[in-house]
């Protein structure tokens, strides 16, 4: 399996008539097998309180926490980009820590190297 290439981005729009504020997570650039718009990714709505009508738009905001879960997934390309790197960086740390005699240290690394890779392996459906 493998995703939607990055980077995404996070696009707010807010509904004057409901109040609710949307999130769509997208792609930064249009692919290649649909040039004429970006792919979008997921769609989330955030608006904090129930619509009434007598109530006026002013009075509903958008979910703090709504949004910091679509910053989150947006950055996801990046953050798997990232743990990649680092894990690759970390197995040659822990070559030359064994060939040191450094066994306590090397078995660290070796432990973040598993969690790594399981997060890696989990983001990346297997």
């Amino acid at each position: 399996m493998e995703h939607t290439k990055g980077p995404w981005i996070v696009e707010k729009s807010e509904s004057s008539s409901t109040g609710s504020v949307h999130y769509a997570v997208k792609t930064a650039y249009n692919p290649p097998e649909h040039d004429w718009s970006p792919r979008f990714i997921t769609f989330m709505c955030g608006g904090l309180g129930d619509f009434h009508p007598s109530r006026k738009i002013s009075d509903y905001r958008s979910d703090p926490q709504i949004e910091a879960d679509v910053t989150l997934i947006a950055a996801a390309p990046e953050i798997l980009a990232a743990l990649k790197d680092q894990r690759e960086l970390m197995v040659g740390y822990e070559s030359r820590l064994e060939c040191d005699g450094a066994y306590v240290a090397a078995r660290q690394v070796s432990d973040r190297i598993e969690m790594v890779t399981a997060v890696i392996a989990k983001a990346e459906g297997r």
